[in-house]
């Protein structure tokens, strides 16, 4: 999935306004958010900017500690993913490329999950049994 992909899966709630298709699953948890090296202030963020204007021009902001969620606020929280600032926290594996309660993916996104496997960066988190997969 490119960037540009990645933009095109918000939903349009009115003229110029655009949100993930998940409303119904509300709080922090949920934000939308990109995490790229060096975050509003590192080399991807431009792309970031290209991706969105050429799609959906939504809000980019950059994303703090604490950042609530972003429903219906048109906006995409931008994290620096620098180990030191904010580091990736995997969940289970189950929950890696999965469909959507309402939205299904398509085949090249699901076969994401066992390459990333194979090469390490989805791995086992030694967490207890999840029964929502």
């Amino acid at each position: 999935m490119c960037i540009r992909d990645s933009f095109n899966t918000f939903k349009a709630l009115s003229p110029g306004r655009w949100d993930r298709p998940d409303y119904y699953d509300r709080g922090a948890q949920y934000r939308s958010v990109v995490g790229v090296s060096g975050g509003t202030h590192g080399a991807l963020y431009s792309l970031l900017v290209a991706a969105n204007a050429a799609s959906k021009n939504m809000s980019l902001v950059e994303g703090k500690a604490g950042d609530g969620d972003t429903l219906l606020l048109n906006r995409v929280l931008v994290y620096d993913s620098d180990a030191h600032k904010f580091p990736f926290h995997q969940a289970e594996v189950c929950l890696q490329f999965h469909d959507d309660a309402v939205q299904k993916y398509n085949a090249s996104y699901h076969a994401l999950r066992p390459v990333l496997q194979r090469v390490g960066r989805v791995v086992d988190t030694h967490c207890p049994k999840n029964y929502v997969c």
